[in-house]
């Protein structure tokens, strides 16, 4: 009895270390805080810089604040803490006094995040964990089923034309609705494909506006009188300027 509850536990332990390695998501890791109110010393002269490493798809949040409560400064760099072309995201101001965050998608790995500040500062990072369920390409789309929730991420420093495709089914010419919520850094475009569409398919836009910006928004979109068929929708940044786009999303359609 004690060997074969030993073998049980070696085979679990196994399966979560195999999990761990192909960097899935463990529930277990969802909110973990990566730098918990780490204080620094500022500086005119120079970035201090912090490596976190993230367990598995999800976004990453930060915030920081002075000590003296004045603005901070933050940039994430990639996954190698090199100062490539892109040069990571921007510097952003954030306080965590006034409940300040930014935003990012990420994936297993390294970061780096440094902070500019002259002033002695705080800085805080916490990952949530979310599944990546978005395929790569329109024959790999990912099938929704109606009126659920699904999550995906577009991480930092992932080719910036990779889009994330999903699919459902009508069975009868109906009016359906398609729903996004997003938290993230920068721009990115959803399209609507399908029959009774044009082939360059539909824009989803926020605001009136596309491409939209990614930092917490919520959209509901009415698509009238469509026939029955197979439906499509492609989430993508839509140019190599805006490859700093990040994010963490929830869709569903009903």
């Amino acid at each position: 009895m004690k060997d074969r509850m030993k073998r049980w536990m070696l085979a679990l332990f196994a399966a979560f270390a195999l999990t761990l390695l192909l960097g899935a998501t463990v529930s277990a890791a969802n909110g973990s805080v990566l730098l918990g109110n780490v204080r620094g010393e500022g500086s005119k002269y120079y970035y201090r810089g912090y490596r976190v490493f993230v367990t598995g798809y999800g976004r990453l949040e930060i915030t920081g604040r002075t000590v003296n409560n004045g603005p901070i400064k933050v940039q994430l760099r990639s996954r190698d803490n090199k100062d490539s072309s892109d040069g990571g995201h921007k510097f952003y101001s954030v306080n965590y006094s006034k409940k300040e965050f930014r935003y990012y998608g990420v994936m297993r790995g390294p970061y780096y995040i440094w902070v500019d500040s002259e002033d002695d500062f705080y800085i805080y990072a916490a990952q949530y964990l979310m599944s990546n369920y978005g395929g790569l390409t329109k024959g790999r789309a990912y099938t929704l089923t109606g009126n659920k929730w699904y999550t995906g991420v577009m991480p930092f420093n992932e080719q910036w034309g990779n889009p994330d495709w999903y699919r459902f089914t009508v069975t009868t010419k109906r009016t359906f609705y398609v729903y996004f919520q997003s938290l993230g850094t920068g721009y990115a475009e959803i399209r609507l494909f399908g029959p009774g569409i044009a082939s360059a398919g539909m824009v989803l836009k926020v605001d009136n506006k596309s491409p939209f910006d990614v930092d917490g928004w919520q959209a509901g979109w009415k698509i009238s009188n469509l026939p029955a068929g197979t439906y499509y929708l492609r989430i993508k940044r839509v140019t190599p300027s805006w490859k700093r786009t990040s994010m963490g999303y929830w869709l569903k359609w009903k």
